[in-house]
């Protein structure tokens, strides 16, 4: 059964997260249709703060998540490999969580992607080619899903779970569609290193 801890966790992250939505809503539901720029800071402005509510929820809801098998008790020595790739997962998982929302309502505001500094955030790449910006605003919610499984994985890598380690592997794939799929730089930093991390310290895992 769940703990009063878990229960509270889970809470928690629920009431975050409905938080954070309607920050985001109430930034970006009325864009204004000249000025791209304004839309653009708007969009960046409701990233950083309902976005990262929206994470914050997703991870205080991982953490009302007990992996299968695990049990109360002393907390196990994690190995510093599996520290740095549990923190991998939780920026990746940060990435899309954070963003997907904002993005969304952006592009059905706008039509188009957010740009900034001279670059197209989701743009220039596979997805864009093949589908367009409308194929985009639908691909960003299994990209969400993927994120906020990363996320558990994260978390349960944090508590040195070989669960955690087999689901991070199990999402690499996924990552890779959307690797290509957006063309996002830090993605080809982040999914190679946290599955070399992962496959050298799995013996770490319990």
């Amino acid at each position: 059964m769940p703990s009063g801890g878990e229960y509270g966790f889970l809470t928690a992250g629920i009431l975050v997260t409905i938080f954070g939505t309607l920050l985001v809503v109430a930034l970006l539901v009325h864009l204004p249709q000249e000025g791209a720029s304004t839309a653009v800071t708007l969009w960046v402005l409701a990233s950083a703060t309902g976005g990262s509510l929206l994470f914050l929820g997703v991870l205080l809801v991982t953490q009302a998540v007990r992996f299968p098998g695990a049990a109360n008790g002393p907390e196990v020595h994690r190995d510093l490999l599996i520290t740095a790739a549990s923190i991998l997962f939780y920026f990746s998982g940060f990435a899309s969580v954070a963003s997907f929302l904002p993005t969304l309502l952006y592009i059905n505001g706008t039509g188009n992607l957010p740009e900034a500094g001279g670059i197209r955030f989701y743009g220039d790449a596979l997805f864009e080619r093949l589908w367009g910006v409308r194929g985009i605003l639908v691909s960003l919610v299994p990209f969400a899903v993927l994120g906020a499984f990363e996320i558990l994985a994260g978390t349960w890598l944090w508590r040195s779970s070989q669960i955690g380690g087999a689901l991070g592997l199990w999402l690499t794939p996924f990552a890779v569609v959307f690797l290509v799929g957006y063309g996002a730089p830090y993605i080809y930093v982040d999914v190679p290193l946290r599955v070399l991390l992962v496959v050298l310290a799995w013996s770490s895992l319990t």
